[in-house]
């Protein structure tokens, strides 16, 4: 509802701010009639000009906009408009929006959208393209800062920005068809002239002569031909064009012709993109076409660039014509009509500026603690959000989100831009006291108490005042309502009474928690969530709070890396200008990458700010310590969620990992052993006794069950979230000794099971109902975080994320109150607990959530030796799963990190740390380092010798390894007789002799001595294999991609990286007279320098590789797939997802040879379910499904249903499907 009066005819023209400029009198006549009052007619023509002006103009009012009409004499082009617009500064002094108004030529697409006639384009900045330096052999426009036209101001910005989303771009266009189909009503010229007059040419057909045989220009095809004037004025049904060369343009199908014979009227559609604007008529589709594309422009026009210099403007112009040399006037009217509609549309939504009126501003009442902000960067969504919802009687809106996101910023320039038009009151909501002392100021203000008056007479008195409609528009700000119940009854009265809903009454609240805002405003729909600031609105406070400059570069760090807050981006220009010359932007980004302490100092730093309350924090840290005490004194648990959420990484938190945080009952326990409990003398004693090492015995199930709930209780676990109850032992140790029975438990003696009448029976029903409460109850919790902006969802089901510096700032709280190390170890119980083990079916995908919240959790190395249990746990898993993906060199490296702690912290005897020493030789056996396998598992075994199971089995596997060293010895010196033999008595070239050849470079590459092995492949790469395509070839070359793939697996990356390369370099160059091999031969040797590359983080060096081997193969078999699997991964790990499904998505298109199938089936099921679930990773989980059908379907055409691939491949797709796609 607008209380404003009906408007009242302008004293002068200082009241005057918006202006309509049009350039030809059609234009003009359609722009007046949209006119809702013409003050010239209605008051006597009272305004005058400007001394010297020469320009005439219609007054009028829009809406509730004065307007002033002006059209260009007789000319069009820049000179013209510039000369009006200079006169029309100097008269009409107020100006703050421009509008041109008109017609122009359009570009027949923009991007993807196709423009018709009739449409009508807005200038989101103009290019003055004729602009520049014209050389012997091209024209080159001049582009450089002083040269260009800047872009329109932050106010019309905003007002763009609002026409550029959906809402706004409907509302808008709604209302201008509405205004169109007023002036359509009042003159006929201005109907549409019919899609079938609608037509586009292809752009290299000539408007010329097609049917007078005495023309020349009949003839005439090239562009540069010349075309007679009589065809250049000629319309294109005189000339004869032919139709057939007409473009089709998909929005025109719709519209069917009406019965008499007409067509149905289309509503033009606005754009919104650059203009170019110059003093050349554009009538070639051709030039329109070049100048389109370099400049990005989606319409030509041509007096924007001279009234700019003048006038900053924005061009509103209908298009009649596509530029081109078949263009007319049939719809120039019509353009006309729908771009002044589509004006007057853009008026009603561009807010006028409130004009002083001293007799009733000296009535405005005026409370208010904070001056406005110069340096304010707006944020047009929300402020016209607010000022929409402010006309609606009675309103109360919210604005929820993060302390420091940026609330009462945007409160304090809403107040400021309101007190013209009502009473302005603001109350720190931040306390009950703080409350009550602006109701008391309030009060003081308007007059309305005494000195004596008691707090609940003042509540009443103030309550009253606002609930009078007679007392005028009034809007209050209701600051930091962020704890609800401290207003739940506020001396008797309740805060709803307190803020009474009238018609003439509006307030503004901004508050931490969704649910305190939702219960005063009535509706989730009156509150508005508010984001962080957008990079580049973020740079621009950065910016404007530095006192000094900083490159875009460093600008763009700096917000990146405060994560687009407001307040802590204030917080760090404050700290650079106070710091200055001494620290710089670059500095401070360093800074606070450097180490968690610098970055505590930074975000801890305080500074005055004038716009905020003198006793609260102006820290990023001491503000959101201040949420988090909230919500720990509203839903204790809800902080402790956030706690555990902490430890995750921010961006991708699977909800299904979170829901156990605050259950007792781990099913999975760390094992301890008797060590853990007893001293090093008395383990030693009893050793003695009973004749075996009891301090690596593992205690029995009942004992580790009944330590690990105690362990829980004293670091921060709870065995319930509803009630206490004793600790629960049926469910806790049995799956995890249960799993590592198969690796671990084999290695020692374990004593007898004893028997125990004291554990609590945990049957199904109980397990049922506690997990339903618990869901319950984290459900409540997240709501609370949810509610406080702490966690927000992501476009993924059940994947939540936190902002970073929240993530930072929960720990940095955990650290200062000491419950940091508690969460940690639950973290570490979770993720054990939840983790998945190697051999477990069907948990990849989890294993992939799990990744990146786990990885660094394995770098870390723990100090206390029960904590170190926990990780250890954890640890083992990941390192398995590593294992069987094939991260074996990742795997090695936390196995040794696993000894090293052991060593230090368990003892070399512990049975845990024996176990992650006995995977590290594995490990290293299979990446090849047999030499250091030898040393650790001689470590290993000399160190159980303790136990005698264990010490029997080490003792027997590092035999096994000694010998494996030693054969590979032997066989050298074995098929080097062999070849020398061969070639004696068969020659260099005979197969036997090279097949010798090949199975000698084999044993080289096992003993690491590639540099050999690499002569000899080279040799075997240029021999003469002409006529020699059987059998042997085929083993030979299968041989050589087997020790290729080897090379390229080795650790020693940038020594072999050379090697490869030069025997890639040899195939190449005898590739053409190489016979035929298996695609997978081919793979492997691309695929060996990729991944060497890639290792050594040479990415798209790797790319570039197996691109040049799809060439390669191409060129050899043109109607063969080249198998993708190598370059699909690589673009994966470069982030190009779009390109890699492209890619993947091509090669399942073209399967289509048996043979293929037949070799790549192996490995094509893995594959593609790695790679559907990377898209998932990116948030493309449809983009996975259409991935896996197309595979699935292909793989069943050609291989038939019961092939083992194809079974295979649809298991995955069923599986997808049943994970995500229910």
């Amino acid at each position: 509802m607008d209380f404003e009066a009906e408007p009242k005819p302008p004293s002068s023209r200082d009241c005057f701010e918006v202006a309509i400029v049009c350039a030809l009198g059609l234009e003009f006549d359609a722009a007046v009639l949209l006119l809702d009052s013409i003050w010239d007619e209605d008051h006597g023509g009272a305004f005058e000009k400007a001394p010297g002006d020469l320009n005439t103009y219609i007054n009028g009012r829009i809406g509730r906009h004065n307007v002033v009409l002006v059209c260009l004499p007789q000319r069009i082009g820049k000179a013209s408009a510039a000369t009006v617009a200079s006169d029309l500064r100097h008269s009409y002094r107020s100006l703050r929006l421009v509008l041109l108004v008109g017609i122009c030529g359009g570009i027949p697409m923009a991007g993807n959208t196709e423009i018709l006639l009739g449409d009508v384009v807005i200038s989101s900045s103009i290019v003055q393209y004729d602009f520049g330096r014209q050389y012997p052999d091209n024209f080159s426009r001049k582009d450089t800062a002083q040269d260009s036209l800047n872009g329109p101001n932050k106010e019309i910005k905003g007002l763009l920005t609002v026409f550029g989303t959906d809402y706004g771009r409907g509302w808008l266009q709604e209302k201008a068809t509405a205004f169109l189909r007023d002036v359509q009503g009042r003159s006929s010229k201005y109907q549409y002239p019919g899609a079938v007059h609608d037509k586009l040419f292809r752009p290299d057909y000539h408007h010329k002569h097609q049917i007078l045989p005495t023309c020349e220009c009949k003839s005439h095809e090239k562009q540069s031909d010349a075309v007679c004037r009589a065809a250049i004025e000629a319309s294109c049904k005189d000339l004869g064009c032919d139709e057939s060369f007409l473009v089709e343009r998909a929005r025109l199908k719709g519209r069917e012709p009406t019965t008499d014979g007409g067509q149905t009227l289309s509503d033009p559609i606005i754009h919104i993109g650059l203009v170019a604007s110059g003093d050349t008529v554009i009538k070639s589709a051709v030039t329109r076409d070049r100048i389109a594309s370099k400049e990005g422009v989606i319409a030509f026009e041509m007096e924007a660039a001279g009234m700019w210099e003048y006038v900053p403007c924005l061009v509103v112009k209908g298009v009649c014509d596509y530029a081109d040399s078949h263009k007319n006037k049939m719809w120039q009217h019509y353009a006309a009509a729908t771009a002044a509609s589509v004006a007057k549309a853009m008026l009603m939504r561009h807010i006028p500026v409130e004009k002083p009126m001293l007799t009733d501003m000296a009535q405005r009442q005026w409370v208010m603690p904070f001056p406005p902000d110069a340096e304010f960067v707006d944020r047009p969504d929300i402020l016209t959000w607010v000022s929409e919802k402010s006309n609606l009687p009675g309103a109360r809106v919210a604005l929820v989100g993060l302390g420091g996101i940026g609330k009462s910023q945007l409160a304090i320039q809403f107040a400021h831009r309101v007190r013209r038009r009502s009473h302005v009151f603001w109350i720190n909501a931040t306390t009950q006291r703080s409350f009550e002392e602006s109701y008391q100021t309030i009060s003081d203000r308007l007059g309305l108490g005494k000195p004596e008056d008691s707090v609940e007479s003042i509540l009443h008195r103030v309550s009253g005042w606002l609930g009078r409609e007679e007392n005028g528009r009034w809007t209050i700000v209701l600051d930091n309502y962020d704890d609800e119940s401290i207003f739940a009854s506020s001396n008797g009265l309740h805060l709803t009474t307190l803020l009474p809903q009238t018609e003439t009454g509006f307030t503004l609240i901004t508050s931490r928690s969704a649910k305190a805002a939702e219960r005063l405003t009535g509706s989730a729909k009156n509150i508005f969530a508010v984001p962080t600031m957008s990079e580049e609105g973020s740079l621009e406070l950065f910016r404007a709070k530095l006192k000094g400059n900083c490159t875009t570069e460093d600008g763009h760090e700096v917000v990146r890396l405060l994560d687009y807050i407001p307040l802590a981006i204030s917080q760090a220009a404050a700290y650079i200008n106070c710091r200055a010359p001494r620290v710089s932007v670059r500095d401070y980004a360093q800074l606070f990458r450097s180490s968690d302490e610098r970055k505590k100092v930074l975000l801890n730093w305080d500074y005055h700010d004038t716009r905020r309350y003198h006793d609260a924090s102006n820290s990023t840290l001491g503000t959101w310590a201040i949420t988090f005490d909230q919500v720990q004194r509203e839903r204790p648990s809800a902080i402790d969620l956030l706690s555990f959420m902490s430890f995750f990484n921010p961006q991708a938190i699977p909800e299904w990992v979170l829901k156990d945080y605050g259950l007792g009952d781990i099913h999975e326990p760390p094992i301890f052993t008797l060590g853990d409990f007893v001293s090093w003398s008395a383990s030693s004693f009893l050793s003695h006794i009973t004749s075996q090492s009891l301090a690596n015995l593992i205690l029995t199930e009942e004992f580790t069950s009944w330590f690990w709930a105690r362990f829980q209780q004293g670091h921060g676990g709870n065995c319930s979230v509803t009630q206490k109850r004793e600790p629960q032992f049926s469910s806790m140790a049995k799956a995890l000794l249960k799993e590592l029975r198969s690796t671990v438990l084999p290695l020692v003696s374990r004593p007898k099971r004893y028997k125990t009448q004291q554990l609590v029976a945990n049957t199904e029903d109980a397990d049922s109902a506690n997990t339903s409460i618990f869901d319950e109850e984290y459900n409540k919790d997240l709501d609370i975080l949810l509610g406080y902006s702490l966690v927000t969802t992501t476009t993924s089901k059940g994947v939540l994320k936190v902002h970073p510096l929240v993530r930072y700032c929960t720990q940095d709280w955990l650290s200062r109150s000491g419950s940091s190390q508690k969460w940690k170890i639950r973290f570490l119980m979770v993720m054990g607990n939840k983790h998945p083990a190697f051999w477990t079916p069907g948990t990849w995908s989890q294993c992939r959530e799990l990744a990146i919240h786990v990885q660094p959790i394995t770098e870390e190395e723990p100090e206390d030796r029960y904590v170190a249990r926990i990780w250890t746990h954890l640890c083992l898993k990941v390192a398995g799963i590593w294992t069987e993906n094939g991260q074996i060199r990742d795997a090695a490296e936390l196995f040794q990190r696993l000894v090293s702690v052991g060593d230090r912290l368990f003892g070399e005897e512990d049975i845990f740390t024996l176990s992650a020493l006995r995977f590290h030789y594995q490990a290293l056996i299979a990446v090849g380092q047999l030499e250091e396998s030898v040393r650790v598992s001689k470590q290993h075994a000399d160190r159980a010798r303790g136990q005698r199971k264990l010490a029997r089995r080490a003792k027997r596997e590092h035999t096994v390894i000694l010998d494996q060293l030693r054969i590979k010895k032997d066989l050298e010196k074995a098929r080097r007789a062999v070849l020398e033999e061969r070639r004696h008595t068969l020659g260099e070239h005979a197969d036997d002799t090279l097949q010798s050849l090949v199975d000698y470079a084999s044993v080289l590459t096992g003993l690491q001595r590639c540099q050999e092995a690499s002569h000899i492949i080279t040799q075997l790469l240029e021999e003469n294999w002409a006529g020699r395509g059987g059998s042997g070839y085929q083993e030979i070359m299968s041989e050589v991609a087997a020790i290729l793939a080897e090379m390229g697996s080795r650790l020693q990356r940038t020594e072999i990286e050379p090697l490869l390369r030069g025997i890639l370099d040899v195939f190449e160059r005898v590739s053409d007279r190489l016979p035929a091999f298996k695609p997978l031969v081919f793979t492997r040797l691309y695929g060996s320098l990729a991944e060497c590359l890639e290792e050594q983080g040479k990415s798209a060096e790797a790319e570039r590789v197996l691109r040049r081997g799809m060439q390669v193969w191409k060129r050899r078999y043109p109607n063969m797939t080249f198998p993708i699997w190598n370059l699909v991964w690589v673009l994966v790990r470069q982030r190009k997802y779009e390109e890699a499904e492209r890619e993947y998505l091509e090669s399942i298109k073209s399967w289509g040879h048996l043979d293929f199938m037949e070799s790549v089936g192996p490995c094509l099921t893995d594959d593609i379910w790695r790679f559907a679930h990377s898209l998932r990773d990116n948030l493309e989980t449809e983009n996975g499904t259409q991935l896996l059908e197309a595979a699935c379907s292909r793989v069943t055409e050609i291989l038939g249903e019961t092939h083992e691939t194809t079974i295979r491949v649809r298991s995955c797709y069923e599986e997808w499907a049943n994970m995500y796609c229910n």
